[in-house]
């Protein structure tokens, strides 16, 4: 999805003029605000809106689900983390891409794949890396909210490099 077109113009005075000439419906903040209020008010009349927050998450966490891409940055410093912990974590790493066209699919699968074992985990973890707008708008995906309010575990949102904040982060535990 392009998110926007632009024309970028030397200008004498300003050096540099930016023209957005269109701007995708789905990257527009209104539009991600309305799709998420929607999505909000869906998991409240479902009553489960809250519930991943209720879960209890026993400290420490002893196995991890963790749904990532198998090549991303975040991964290899949690590994790098794990690796150096005195204390004896497991994972579990559910592959799924997190940026691009199949993304929000890749994540509502493994979100499957995880609840049918969950008795398995201690807690899921689903990465994200910088901030990017398809990621946001990926974030606002009504099945996978569904699936994190279900879960009867914990779900651990970790987001690098980013101060956006998304409907998954309101309804995971942490």
């Amino acid at each position: 999805v392009i998110m926007f077109e632009a024309s970028c113009n030397f200008h004498a005075q300003r050096w540099l003029s930016l023209h957005v000439q269109s701007l995708s419906h789905e990257f527009a903040r209104g539009q991600l605000q309305v799709q998420q209020e929607q999505i909000r008010l869906y998991l409240r009349e479902q009553g489960i809106y809250e519930a991943n927050k209720e879960q209890r998450f026993g400290l420490p966490p002893l196995r991890l689900a963790v749904i990532s891409s198998p090549t991303s940055e975040w991964l290899r410093d949690f590994l790098t983390i794990i690796d150096q912990s005195p204390r004896t974590l497991e994972y579990e790493l559910f592959a799924a891409s997190i940026h691009g066209e199949t993304a929000k699919w890749e994540v509502a699968e493994q979100l499957q794949k995880i609840t049918e074992q969950v008795n398995r985990f201690s807690a899921v973890v689903i990465t994200r890396g910088w901030w990017w707008g398809e990621w946001l708008v990926r974030q606002n995906d009504q099945a996978i909210a569904e699936y994190i309010c279900r879960l009867s575990i914990p779900v651990i949102i970790a987001t690098g490099h980013t101060s956006d904040r998304s409907l998954l982060d309101e309804v995971v535990r942490y």
